[in-house]
């Protein structure tokens, strides 16, 4: 069993939340997801947790080519890797403001803003990771 551990932000700007998807292919994943990506782990032990937060910072930036500033950690979810077998991913989601506007993208990526409430309430008919929701309502349900 393979365990790979990913680190992304969570943008949320005017009841809206900033997701991505990866473009159509082989190993690609075929839902709309926070942005982010595999931490580089480099044999580092223990884990610096800066490492994460320097991971969540790069992914946004090239996925979607926006700085952000990193506010705080937000729910760390363990979960079976979607649509690969035989693999763990530990989810690290920080909470963060964007400085910019969204624009530019990989090449492999799209983004878009999509209602908070309307993921929570179920109304969204988009196919969601399955930590989105998760993550939202430990947000949500942290009243701040």
């Amino acid at each position: 069993m393979e365990i790979l551990i990913e680190s992304g932000p969570v943008i949320i700007n005017d009841n809206k939340v900033l997701l991505v998807k990866d473009k159509e292919g082989e190993g690609r994943d075929p839902f709309w997801k926070f942005p982010g990506g595999k931490v580089e782990l480099a044999e580092k032990t223990p884990l610096p947790p800066a490492l994460l937060e320097t991971t969540c910072m790069q992914e946004v930036l090239q996925e979607c080519g926006v700085m952000i500033e990193v506010l705080r950690p937000l729910k760390t979810i363990l979960m079976d890797r979607p649509n690969h077998p035989g693999e763990v991913v530990v989810l690290v989601h920080f909470l963060a403001k964007a400085l910019n506007p969204p624009g530019r993208t990989s090449e492999d990526a799209e983004f878009c803003w999509y209602s908070c409430q309307k993921i929570l309430s179920h109304t969204e008919t988009i196919d969601l990771a399955p930590n989105v929701r998760k993550v939202l309502l430990a947000y949500a349900a942290e009243g701040r």
